[in-house]
């Protein structure tokens, strides 16, 4: 089973947290999890060098959890496979202001990428 399936929360059900086990690893141990980050950092430089190439389309990385949650180590561990100057992070804090009166996500908007580039914001 994918881990998706097994973290997925079905619309309108409800989720006890009391009842999730903390220490979850999906069946990955902490080597093998290595090694496949750095597969996967390959693979990232790889894409993103064929999405600059290519210059059509662009990436929006959108990153939401709470603070404390792990979004920070996601982009220092897992983008760094990416070359920098073809990235660029918004760190979105507490709306302010006309912020309030849209949706969540109106903001993103504002940080969207150019064609080619790579864009995270959270």
């Amino acid at each position: 089973m994918s881990i998706v399936k097994t973290v997925q929360v079905a619309p309108g059900a409800k989720v006890k947290l009391a009842k999730l086990a903390t220490d979850e690893s999906f069946g990955w141990e902490k080597e093998s999890a290595k090694a496949r980050l750095e597969e996967v950092k390959a693979e990232l430089a790889l894409l993103q060098a064929r999405l600059y190439a290519e210059g059509s389309r662009a990436l929006l990385v959108v990153l939401q959890a709470r603070d404390a949650a792990g979004k920070d180590g996601v982009v220092r561990n897992v983008m760094t496979g990416m070359n920098p100057s073809g990235v660029k992070v918004t760190s979105f804090k507490v709306p302010a202001g006309r912020e309030t009166e849209q949706d969540y996500l109106w903001r993103c908007h504002l940080a969207c990428p150019g064609k080619g580039e790579v864009a995270e914001g959270g």
